[in-house]
């Protein structure tokens, strides 16, 4: 059960962070849009009891999907290994999430945000980072 959560959880984060970085470029698919590198945190957001389809997926599409609450947040972030910037494939149209161990203190550094989506605006307590996302490439 817990690796459907978070299955669902990390094919949320693409499906968003891909649909937010689609319509910044103002294209779909093959419309230019160059993806991030994503730092992802926890959120206990406000239970949405929403039903939608997911369409346009290559792993298949889904109807009748639940939406439940929002569970992370993820914000662009820069990448460094060894004083380094990394560097992302500009054609990557996939996120790649890796789970991560913040050495120290888990806080971050802003307590709560006010978080608008196109369902709801709210401000949310802001926990533990847990994911770093890549931009990846699928053939």
């Amino acid at each position: 059960m817990k690796v459907n959560v978070v299955s669902s959880v990390l094919a949320g984060i693409g499906l968003l962070a891909l649909s937010a970085a689609v319509a910044q470029a103002g294209g779909g698919p093959g419309g230019g849009a160059t993806l991030s590198f994503m730092e992802c945190y926890e959120i206990e957001g406000v239970d949405q009891h929403r039903t939608v389809d997911i369409l346009g997926s290559e792993f298949g599409e889904q109807d009748n999907v639940r939406v439940q609450k929002g569970r992370l947040v993820c914000t662009p972030v820069t990448v460094e290994e060894g004083g380094s910037p990394i560097i992302s494939d500009p054609t990557a149209d996939h996120l790649k999430c890796y789970k991560i161990d913040v050495p120290g203190p888990q806080e971050p550094h802003k307590a709560e945000t006010t978080l608008s989506d196109p369902w709801v605006s709210e401000t949310v307590p802001v926990n533990n980072s847990r994911y770093l996302c890549l931009p990846a490439t699928s053939p």
